[in-house]
């Protein structure tokens, strides 16, 4: 996933957008990826509901999935 909108485009967003995009920032600052499981790690939520947020969060535009090259998903 990766970043694509400022924070300020996403003022009007619920706050779970803004939680999201802080594990997908420190993911990049990192130099790792973030997975759905790594925000559902960092959100201490299921990842059924972490999946969900990301969703959500891809939906908007906020943040794009990519394949992983070690795994595929």
């Amino acid at each position: 996933m990766r970043r694509s909108q400022s924070r300020r485009a996403l003022a009007d967003l619920a706050v779970p957008a803004f939680d999201v995009l802080d594990v997908v920032e420190t993911a990049e600052r990192t130099g790792t990826q973030a997975t759905v499981s790594s925000v559902a790690s960092a959100l201490h939520v299921d990842q059924p509901r972490a999946s969900k947020l990301v969703t959500s969060a891809v939906d908007a535009g906020l943040v794009s999935r990519v394949a992983d090259k070690a795994d595929g998903r």
